[in-house]
């Protein structure tokens, strides 16, 4: 009896403590913040719709049949007392069609976000009217699932996102209309980026190759053929922020770095050296500084992030690293570049089950982790 009584205990401890990850419907899938550090969105969509919505689209399903899901959560973000913090402010229900991937701010009053059909949304938060462009670009296959599976120009006018094949669609923000159409590769576009300057763009294919691209006419200036086969898979763009250098992830943790003006290759190194059970790499320059490289990782054990000096060209230093249960396909970094945002559910969430499941329903928390090297400079140089 008291072997059971143990047994019964151990269960009820477990399940408070694993409920919200258990049991919780959505997961945050993407994480953006407004041009002013003002506002941050995270996507959300059901936990098996990666699995359970492909199916259908694979065996001939209309999309209509799938029915609408995914949401999105607003919260209103600032600095306060010397720590960013957030307050949750509402939420943007059913906004797409199949869940979401992709997701970012057009300025501080518009929005846009991307779904697995292929379907960019653009919404217009200040007057609730929203506009849907129609790409092609269906991600049917687990490799295709790209935070970046379109691009925004910092001035917010334009839209880069792949045609769902060897092409690019360039696209006027306000009033939806195509003005640039053009191929890229052989190969099916996978990712995209714009340099903060705005003025060249890279895009990567689903069998390796990235190729560099000059704004706004989508001119050709060189293009760099990987050597593996496993860049196909989990790869992320960013751009420095004079837009001289351009980092991609590739692999299980791996990071290639390209010199803009010469398109040679800086560095490659491996960032992340256990990826057994890597699920998710993406990566991102800070947005204040040149020379630090944010890289954040999935696993089987939640999430971890590194901070990289790439001052050091021949290998880079790692001056920062962190691991916690945060659980999001990608993350954001404040505009001061001080602080990495992430998204959490579920799990973090203790004691009573009921109202953990409750609260991992209705919201997450969003978490400010401060990079701890760029505002040591920072104060410095003040």
């Amino acid at each position: 009896m008291k072997s059971f009584s143990f047994i019964v205990l151990s269960f009820c401890f477990a399940f408070q403590l694993f409920a919200g990850s258990l049991f919780n419907p959505d997961i945050p899938t993407a994480v953006a913040m407004s041009p002013d550090g003002t506002l941050t969105a995270v996507a959300f969509s059901p936990q098996n719709y990666k699995l359970s919505k492909l199916r259908k689209l694979r065996k001939g399903r209309p999309l209509d049949s799938i029915g609408k899901t995914g949401r999105i959560a607003l919260y209103a973000t600032g600095e306060s007392d010397g720590e960013w913090s957030s307050m949750y402010t509402g939420e943007l229900k059913n906004p797409a069609g199949t869940g979401i991937i992709a997701l970012g701010f057009l300025d501080r009053d518009r929005i846009a976000w991307k779904a697995i059909d292929g379907n960019i949304t653009l919404y217009d938060m200040e007057h609730g009217t929203g506009r849907v462009i129609r790409t092609g670009d269906m991600r049917t296959s687990r490799s295709l699932f790209s935070s970046q599976a379109f691009a925004l120009t910092p001035d917010g006018n334009r839209i880069i996102t792949p045609d769902g094949g060897n092409g690019i669609a360039i696209i006027d923000s306000h009033t939806g209309r195509e003005l640039i159409h053009k191929g890229c590769d052989k190969q099916r576009i996978v990712s995209v980026a714009v340099s903060p300057t705005g003025e060249i763009a890279a895009v990567s294919t689903d069998k390796g190759r990235i190729s560099v691209w000059k704004l706004p006419g989508w001119t050709p200036l060189y293009q760099f053929k990987s050597k593996t086969t496993l860049m196909q898979r989990f790869c992320a763009l960013s751009f420095s922020r004079n837009g001289l250098l351009l980092a991609a992830t590739y692999g299980k943790g791996s990071l290639l770095l390209l010199d803009m003006k010469s398109g040679s290759v800086l560095l490659k190194k491996r960032v992340y050296l256990f990826s057994a059970g890597l699920k998710e790499m993406t990566m991102a320059f800070s947005p204040a500084a040149d020379n630090y490289l944010i890289c954040q990782f999935e696993d089987d054990d939640g999430s971890l992030f590194k901070v990289i000096d790439l001052s050091k060209r021949k290998t880079g230093k790692t001056v920062q690293r962190s691991r916690g249960a945060l659980t999001a396909d990608n993350f954001a970094v404040t505009p001061d570049g001080r602080y990495v945002v992430m998204a959490a559910w579920g799990r973090h969430v203790l004691g009573d089950a009921s109202r953990a499941i409750a609260r991992s329903m209705d919201q997450v928390d969003l978490y400010f982790i401060r990079i701890k090297t760029f505002c040591k400079k920072s104060k410095e140089k003040k």
